[in-house]
């Protein structure tokens, strides 16, 4: 009987971990919502708007009933403006985001030095756009007792405000640099969350910005969570468009004593539409294709961005993971990763709902990787060369394995379980133990299709007590009994 050395070989070592989100994560695809909203009294509907990453358009209306759909579309921004910004290439009807206003104090000494310090290195105006956006990001909190004033100066001194008061810090701090600038009130829907995490997931009011630039026009922030775009959960409702802004109030803490403070007839109509009790908006479809192809050091916050000007930090592997039908995994019931070889070691990156995985951050070099999936059997491996700031693709398409199965005993009938089971491609491989039950049962699942040595090993002695050979195809449910002398 042969002996296994250092106790047990592993042949993989999985190291299953999921990308550092307290950094800037890239994106580019596209997500896509359609929602129908409904209201017996009547509703009120909100605009068709667009802009190069972001399109809301309202598909179906009726007195009582309309669709409305949300598209984003996460592509790589070239905008080359550069910074300092030239005010005379604005448009007039643009400037009037420049002012400084009773809630966004942008001539204010203490925004205005701030937004010095924070933008002096910068040389492109979407650099100095995130800079700002970044410090706001780190240093503010939010309020969750909804009382803090949210102007500007106020959020500035205290480092807390709610969703309204990081727009307007930013705001300020973007205009007090020359920067065109202007906040967004949002509706949220039900089932997404408005404010941090920590909030329940009911959704209602919120408040983002936009910035101008010269030469692509207006792109939407999240001061929160996004830069460059917004998710399609974000119905856009208005912006401001006088000289002190249209925004929200709250009286109390609850999100239901909120009220239009300043702004036109038709913001308070779709304000109070969307705030109504009897108006209910449920979603009818959702489509993402985004995947991740790069990863910013800052700022230090949970943010997903779109590109610019096709910058990428390293090399990206990205691609779908989808089974013999064409549909994607993971999903609720069935995990599937993506496995970064180096030797004998693999690191796992777990596959999105969507069916895509994306491997970023990779200096120019061979790589080697495959995919797996619980109750399918692992693909084969691929090297791929790649170049730091490329982007290449590999899909995988898994299958369901094979099936060894049966009972360990031995010749007085005694289940075996103090014994392993495995089965390893050639007699000397290394190996992974499957445990037998108590009773002796066993399960070697998702076995991709060639034959195979099953070994039995003694956990005592760790000596190879006896070996079957069996060949497996795709699909198939092998039932192995085996017997072990005394």
């Amino acid at each position: 009987m042969r002996t296994i050395s250092s106790l047990i070989t592993f042949a993989l070592i999985f190291l299953f971990t999921t990308l550092s989100w307290a950094e800037t994560c890239v994106l580019r695809g596209s997500q896509e919502a359609i929602y129908q909203i409904t209201n017996q009294k009547g509703v009120v509907t909100p605009p068709n708007y667009s802009t190069l990453t972001y399109s809301q358009e309202i598909i179906m209306h009726t007195p009582y009933q309309m669709k409305v759909k949300i598209t984003t579309n996460l592509t790589s921004l070239n905008t080359q403006i550069s910074f300092p910004l030239n005010s005379t290439i604005l448009p007039e009807e643009v400037k009037v985001y420049l002012r400084s206003t009773q809630r966004i104090e942008a001539e204010d000494r203490r925004i205005k030095d701030l937004s010095l310090e924070l933008t002096q290195k910068t040389e492109f105006l979407d650099q100095a756009v995130v800079s700002i956006l970044s410090w706001v990001s780190d240093n503010i909190i939010y309020d969750e007792t909804l009382r803090l004033p949210t102007d500007a100066l106020s959020v500035l001194k205290n480092r807390s405000a709610k969703c309204e008061g990081y727009s307007n810090l930013s705001v300020a701090l973007l205009r007090s640099r020359g920067i065109p600038s202007r906040a967004v009130t949002n509706y949220i829907p039900p089932g997404h969350r408005w404010g941090i995490p920590s909030l329940p997931q009911d959704g209602g009011m919120h408040s983002s910005l936009e910035v101008f630039y010269p030469d692509i026009g207006w792109i939407t922030y999240d001061a929160q969570g996004s830069y460059h775009f917004v998710d399609p959960y974000h119905f856009y409702l208005f912006s401001e468009i006088d000289d002190e802004g249209s925004y929200f109030e709250f009286k109390g803490s609850s999100k239901e004593n909120m009220r239009l403070v300043k702004g036109n007839a038709e913001y308070k109509r779709r304000g109070d539409f969307f705030r109504d009790p009897l108006t209910k908006v449920i979603t009818l479809s959702e489509v993402d294709t985004t995947y991740q192809i790069d990863q910013l050091p800052s700022p230090e916050e949970k943010i997903f961005a779109s590109q610019i000007r096709q910058e990428q930090k390293g090399g990206t592997i990205f691609g779908e993971v989808t089974n013999s039908q064409g549909k994607a995994l993971s999903t609720d019931k069935t995990k599937a990763w993506v496995f970064l070889w180096q030797e004998n070691k693999g690191k796992g990156y777990y596959v999105k709902a969507n069916g895509f995985y994306s491997i970023t951050g990779l200096k120019t070099n061979s790589y080697t990787i495959d995919a797996q999936a619980e109750l399918f059997a692992k693909s084969e491996k691929v090297t791929l060369f790649v170049k730091r700031g490329e982007v290449v693709r590999q899909d995988f398409c898994l299958f369901r394995g094979g099936t060894i199965k049966g009972k360990v005993t031995y010749s007085d009938g005694e289940p075996a379980k103090n014994c392993w089971i495995t089965a390893t491609l050639k007699e000397d491989s290394s190996f992974i133990p499957y445990e037998i039950d108590e009773n002796g049962y066993y399960l070697l699942p998702d076995l991709p299709s060639a034959d195979y040595f099953v070994q039995i090993i003694s956990k005592e002695t760790h000596y190879v007590l006896l070996t079957e050979k069996v060949t497996v195809k795709r699909g198939e449910v092998i039932e192995l009994n085996i017997t072990l002398a005394r």
